[in-house]
């Protein structure tokens, strides 16, 4: 679409109305999103498009037939409007698919913004003999280039945000002064490179426990501060190795840590994450640094024990601050500054420096915080493998194989020791699964294995059942929808049927009771539901964030409303709901969570109806 709007502009450069199109919408990128497991070229073309969706053929006949002979003929008029015709049509009946339309609420042009772009065509020479015209202008979101002897400067921007400004020329000179040949290509501008260790920690730290952002390149950004960025070039590039744990600055060292450990990446929490001990190369350039730093350190206080009225302020010292990534996909949480350390111990061709968390009992104070520290301890440690990752590191250097791997779903737990409902168990499924595990006895080299991102996650004789409830202001749900019904005594949830195991489950719950089947059922039968194999264990995170909350056993049965094609609705019914609502410890979270999610897609839906 994007060449058809420029030789529109270029073939008729004296017509405004082609210069500027406002909300242009690609079929093509539309359909990807609606039929994201089709081939890639599926829909790549409009011919194709209106043969799968209309089940008819678009006759193209007039495609190439002579344009330019006025007047047109009736087969030539007939196929332009026939090719604009047919657009509104196949826009509708993408947004109207079933398995679509249950996902998008029909909300898909406002989570998907990016989807409506406007463009816009600045006529610059016309009939031009300049031969390359891309060095002669400056074009902001955009370039320059010869359509049909027109030089047009094309900008496109998604239609939400704020227009580029008009294209300027640009004065192109050589040594001496004079112009430059325009058959020269415009050497293209290099960002500015700034080394980051000449840039100092300006920004006031963030809270414990904050998150500074996905990638480090977020989190340097906030510790700059604005003051500091707004001083330096606008296109400025942090220079530093992005593939060390260490990043040093002028007055810090940041140290960057995996809470998941691995070959790799060893660092290990001890102590209740009192110490941390950190292993890094002493011979690259941040190595070099922090050894530096420790040495110095160490020599300073050998001093302030030998020699009165040592004053060890007068150099200032680097800040030690200590970031962690709790898993792969989340963010980097600031856990404060480290301070002391025991005598480097050599590891091969690495160091291995033991530090204290400064900050720690700081933490240990504030429930949220101590949730959220203790999940990224335990992640560390052993998590819920029946080997230690010390063991798995000493057997994986012998060449001996360190675990055997064993299905979740082989696993059985004690139904018997579960915990209260309506106490918050961590703030991962990995957290609420050792609960659940507690009480089992597994072999010592036994490492269970399980999809963590999936809301279902099934044992032998059990399904654990995940959901994240939303706060009013928070984001809207986009792939399932949770609703809360009879005061937070029932709940709407989705199996889906591409996964084998849990179409498998859905089909185990009872279907509901119609007339019909009542009537034709026995008496002492209606009602009456044969229990599912496995029994379903609900944990609902407020808010998305925290801890998740065992809600207790459930019952399932098969929703009423037949779903999409993938999505198997069902509506769970809390088996402990009296028991929570009845303890003045667990009925007011519990309550508190239900009434805002509730309320929270209530605004939803008053946004969608005053939307449409």
């Amino acid at each position: 679409i994007n060449h058809d709007l420029e030789k529109l502009c270029a073939s008729f450069p004296y017509m405004p109305c082609f210069y500027h199109f406002n909300n242009v919408i690609d079929l093509g990128a539309v359909s990807r999103s609606v039929y994201p497991r089709s081939p890639k070229h599926y829909m790549s073309g409009l011919q194709k498009m209106v043969a799968i969706l209309l089940k008819k053929q678009l006759d193209k006949a007039e495609q190439c037939s002579t344009w330019h002979i006025r007047p047109l003929t009736t087969a030539q008029i007939e196929y332009a409007a026939l090719d604009a015709a047919v657009l509104p049509r196949l826009l509708s009946i993408m947004m109207n698919e079933p398995e679509f339309l249950q996902k998008n609420a029909c909300t898909f042009f406002m989570t998907n913004r990016h989807m409506k772009v406007s463009t816009r065509h600045t006529i610059m020479t016309c009939f031009t003999e300049m031969p390359n015209p891309k060095g002669k202008y400056r074009v902001k979101m955009g370039s320059v280039k010869r359509v049909l002897d027109v030089v047009i400067a094309k900008q496109s921007w998604q239609s939400h945000k704020e227009a580029p400004p008009l294209p300027t020329h640009r004065e192109l000179t050589d040594g001496d002064g004079s112009s430059s040949s325009d058959d020269a290509e415009p050497a293209r501008r290099k960002r500015i490179q700034i080394k980051l260790s000449t840039l100092p920690v300006e920004h006031k730290l963030p809270e414990l426990i904050a998150s500074v952002g996905m990638s480090r390149d977020a989190c340097l950004s906030q510790l700059l501060g604005e003051e500091l960025r707004s001083r330096l070039p606008v296109d400025f590039e942090m220079h530093y190795d992005k593939r060390s744990d260490l990043v040093v600055m002028s007055n810090s060292i940041l140290f960057f840590v995996s809470a998941r450990r691995s070959l790799k990446h060893n660092h290990k929490f001890s102590n209740d994450g009192k110490k941390l001990s950190f292993t890094f190369n002493p011979k690259a350039e941040e190595g070099k640094v922090l050894l530096d730093e420790l040495r110095e350190e160490a020599f300073e206080e050998t001093l302030a024990g030998v020699v009165d009225n040592f004053d060890a302020t007068k150099r200032e010292r680097k800040k030690l601050l200590l970031f962690v990534r709790p898993d792969r996909k989340s963010e980097l949480l600031y856990l404060g500054r480290l301070q002391g350390f025991d005598e480097p111990t050599e590891v091969g061709d690495f160091l291995n420096v033991t530090f204290g968390l400064f900050d720690v009992e700081h933490i240990l104070s504030d429930e949220y915080r101590k949730g959220v520290f203790e999940d990224v301890i335990a992640a560390n440690q052993n998590g819920i493998s029946g080997v230690s990752v010390d063991e798995a590191l000493r057997l994986a250097t012998e060449g001996t194989r360190p675990c055997v791997q064993r299905p979740l779903k082989t696993v059985s737990g004690n139904l018997s020791e579960l915990p209260q409902p309506g106490t918050f168990l961590g703030g991962s499924k990995d957290a609420c699964i050792r609960k659940i595990l507690h009480q089992c006895t597994v072999m010592e080299d036994t490492e269970f294995t399980y999809n963590g991102r999936s809301g279902v996650i099934e044992m032998e004789n059990m399904a654990l059942l995940f959901v994240n409830s939303i706060r009013r202001g928070g984001r809207r749900p986009r792939k399932y929808r949770n609703d809360f019904l009879d005061d937070g005594r029932k709940l709407t949830f989705n199996f889906d049927s591409a996964k084998a195991s849990e179409f498998a489950l859905f089909n185990q719950l009872p279907k509901p009771l119609s007339e019909s089947s009542i009537e034709a059922t026995p008496v002492q039968a209606v009602g009456e539901s044969k229990p599912p194999a496995k029994s379903l264990l609900l944990f609902v995170r407020p808010g998305g964030k925290g801890k998740f909350m065992f809600c207790g056993m459930c019952s399932g049965t098969q929703c009423e409303m037949g779903g999409s094609n993938r999505q198997l609705p069902i509506i769970l019914e809390l088996l402990d709901f009296d028991s929570i609502v009845e303890n003045e410890a667990t009925a007011d979270p519990f309550q508190t969570m239900a009434s805002e999610h509730t309320m929270a897609l209530e605004d939803f839906d008053r946004e969608i109806s005053e939307f449409f």
